[in-house]
């Protein structure tokens, strides 16, 4: 178990300083920006760099997520062929969609006035049209970069992968900084300097995948339509979170803008951004334990998986009561700082929304269960009902009780999730009731510890 949990602290380790980065990004990048291409080009930047989002949520549509998975079980049952099989199979169907998409985009572009479209006046109509076909090229890039990622992890070596990729975005801010500081750089060339970084990362996952498991390879040999009907309903049902996700962001707002007006939406987003801190969290963790969890189940080894499980349970525990008591003393004062006193969100509002995320917090830790065994059937469901009963409930809720009536909504959602996503983690941990996994939760020293002792 030691070896198991070193590799989790590791992965941690690199998880946490991706969500770094993603942070410095976002900070850093706003003000070079406006410093040097001023708010009018930079508005028509994020236009742009915002239409291809749809393609970017599609992603590889959910199986690229069920060959890492696959992939993973396969080496844990010493079945290298399989794993091929899933690799190659993945393989040609990203590759076919992104040919076909982007074949779509370019008869697009070069037929549809883009400008006049979105409104862009700044940035000439060819340049316009070249930053989109980038994009969309970078966009496909790193989807067959994640699936790179997903055979490294197969044999243990997710831990270089996300250093790969965490490299490559610091290499992109350098350069990005750089070119506009001393260059006087266009859109165009930011965009070509963010196309070559990823392909630069490509290179460097193909290079480093040769070395440590030169049996993965590309190839049409093992190609299996049998096998992509079969992964079809689970890879949309991981295709589905994201799609859900961004009605849950997006819905809500436009909701809550429609129905309480803007100071309604000024409020609920910048609360909601302030406490999603504690999502960031867990998703450190799920990166980190995803791997091992897939590793033993596929040596049908529950002793190990319920461990792994119960330990990243205890941590997000002390995480959650370390946050809530930070939000209880210092929140109200730290959130009127950040948005200088501009924003009045009253005090029931403010420390509800912190036990309504740390509810979210719990169920999406729990699913990372289902998405790590590839059942993730039944949690897309859920996540499905819950995202209507939430956009439902505050159509109705917040006509009747306002901002009271989001917090209504909100925790009517997660509550749902809770229930239904921990009873199916339950039975995939195998333990007959929550109480045994209370009492285990409660007995079981934090294999974190043990594993660093001397």
């Amino acid at each position: 178990m030691d070896n198991t949990f070193k590799k989790i602290f590791k992965a941690s380790g690199a998880s946490a300083f991706g969500q770094i980065i993603n942070i410095v990004n976002q900070l850093i990048l706003v003000p070079v920006y406006l410093k040097f291409w001023g708010p009018g080009l930079y508005g028509e930047w994020l236009i742009l760099s915002a239409a291809p989002s749809v393609i970017a949520m599609a992603g590889d549509l959910g199986f690229g997520t069920v060959a890492a998975n696959e992939m993973n079980l396969c080496v844990a049952k010493h079945n290298r062929l399989g794993a091929l099989k899933a690799f190659q199979n993945t393989w040609i169907v990203i590759t076919s969609f992104s040919i076909f998409f982007f074949a779509i985009v370019l008869a697009a572009v070069s037929f549809l006035p883009i400008n006049d479209y979105l409104n862009v006046r700044t940035i000439t109509e060819f340049d316009s049209k070249i930053i989109l076909l980038l994009f969309i090229v970078n966009i496909l890039v790193i989807q067959q970069n994640g699936l790179l990622l997903g055979a490294l992890r197969a044999e243990g070596n997710y831990v270089i992968g996300m250093t790969i990729g965490n490299f490559s975005r610091i290499a992109e801010l350098s350069l990005i900084i750089l070119a506009l500081a001393f260059l006087d750089t266009s859109p165009v060339y930011i965009v070509c300097i963010t196309l070559s970084v990823s392909i630069l990362a490509s290179i460097v996952y193909r290079l480093v995948l040769f070395k440590r498991s030169r049996w993965i390879h590309y190839g049409v040999r093992h190609f299996s339509l049998s096998m992509i009907k079969e992964q079809l309903p689970l890879a949309f049902s991981f295709l589905s979170f994201p799609i859900t996700q961004a009605f849950s962001i997006q819905g809500a707002v436009i909701i809550v803008g429609s129905i309480l007006g803007p100071a309604a939406v000024v409020i609920f987003s910048t609360t909601r951004t302030f406490m999603n801190v504690i999502k960031q969290v867990v998703s450190t963790i799920n990166a980190s334990i995803w791997p091992e969890l897939t590793t033993a189940y596929g040596q049908e080894n529950y002793d190990k998986f319920r461990k792994i499980f119960i330990t990243s349970v205890q941590v997000l525990a002390v995480t959650l009561i370390s946050f809530n008591v930070f939000v209880l003393l210092l929140g109200k004062p730290l959130f009127l700082f950040w948005t200088k006193n501009r924003i009045e969100v009253s005090d029931t509002f403010f420390y509800s929304f912190a036990m309504i995320t740390s509810i979210s917090a719990i169920w999406n830790l729990f699913g990372i269960v289902q998405g790590a065994t590839n059942q993730a059937k039944k949690y897309a469901f859920y996540n499905l009902v819950s995202i209507s009963i939430l956009i439902g409930s505050v159509i109705v809720l917040s006509k009747m009780m306002g901002m009271n009536g989001i917090l209504i909504a909100m925790l009517l959602s997660e509550c749902f999730m809770l229930l239904f996503v921990i009873k199916d983690t339950l039975s995939i941990l195998k333990y007959n009731s929550l109480t045994a996994f209370l009492r285990q939760f409660l007995t079981v020293r934090i294999g974190a510890l043990k594993a660093f002792n001397p």
